[in-house]
């Protein structure tokens, strides 16, 4: 037996809830039905039983639990640009971002273990919780724009068709300028971050040479205290302790007792220098002057500048 639609006559089959013509109801909808219609008007024909299983498990838990999603695993920012979830995509172009520059700054300025140690916490935390919560994320987004419409509109056809217009996915031209903002953002991120990184990096490069040629300095001035002329090398100070890792050369001039640190290959400080020069009193005490020629001011510590 078949459903006449008493709005445009239209005949529908039993198993029909609305018109296939026109859209109206064709017969009373439980309260479950309803909701459930309504799910399906914002979720769209596409992956539409997957996800509104997921909300009426939801639903029927009492809130929004753990679930995967392999599209939000595989490509979690454009799986939200393509379900218009704007602000979590916007969200995910910037945090991974802010997350990894955490790590390289923990990396540089505390220590290498604690360093890598955030490091792979933030790889887990970007691959596994995404994929975790996207379903959650995608029902509250579906409930709180339910509930707006509903709110705003009382007639319950009218509800369906503007959440078919808000819900579903989005166009291809709308994604694509999506996909080309989540790549230009980053970018930006990352010209205004790694300077940032580059300055903070070489001055834990020059605080660990500045510290290492302090020890040489030291060594020198309690020679010069005990036999009042400047040692003739470095190790006739007692001093041979190793260089830090980008210091390629400690020299000391002989004829004035002035230190000159030199940077290795590799980096902004490449070839650039790190002075410290010795000024003595009447009782053969010396004290240091740090100054550099060629290292950029901000990398230099204060008493350097």
């Amino acid at each position: 037996m078949n459903i006449e639609c008493p709005q445009c006559d239209t005949v529908n089959d039993t198993t029909a809830d609305r018109c296939y013509s026109c859209g109206a109801v064709l017969r009373p909808l439980t309260g479950h039905e309803a909701q459930q219609a309504l799910y399906k008007a914002f979720v769209g024909p596409k992956n539409e039983d997957y996800y509104v299983a997921e909300f009426i498990n939801f639903d029927e838990q009492g809130r929004a639990g753990i679930s995967w999603n392999w599209a939000a695993f595989l490509v979690s920012m454009y799986w939200l640009l393509y379900r218009k979830m704007w602000l979590w995509a916007g969200i995910a172009m910037i945090v991974p971002t802010l997350l990894v520059t955490l790590g390289l700054l923990i990396l540089v300025m505390l220590n290498q273990t604690a360093g890598i140690a955030v490091m792979v916490a933030v790889v887990l935390a970007l691959g596994f919780v995404p994929p975790l919560i996207a379903n959650a994320l995608y029902y509250r987004h579906c409930r709180n724009t339910i509930a707006a419409v509903q709110a705003r509109q009382p007639d319950y056809l009218l509800q369906l068709e503007e959440l078919e217009q808000r819900g579903g996915v989005a166009s291809k031209g709308i994604l694509a300028l999506g996909i080309l903002v989540a790549v230009i953002v980053p970018r930006l991120v990352q010209a205004v971050v790694t300077p940032a990184y580059d300055n903070i990096n070489g001055r834990a490069s020059v605080d660990i040479a500045l510290e290492y040629e302090q020890e040489a300095a030291s060594a020198i001035g309690k020679y010069y205290r005990q036999h009042h002329e400047v040692p003739p090398s470095l190790a006739a100070a007692g001093f041979d302790a190793q260089p830090p890792e980008d210091v390629s050369d400690l020299h000391l001039d002989t004829a004035n007792g002035q230190l000159e640190l030199r940077f290795g290959i590799g980096g902004r400080l490449t070839g650039t220098r790190l002075l410290l020069s010795p000024t003595a009193n009447a009782k053969y005490e010396v004290s240091w002057r740090c100054l550099s020629p060629d290292i950029p001011r901000k990398m230099l510590p204060p008493e350097c500048r």
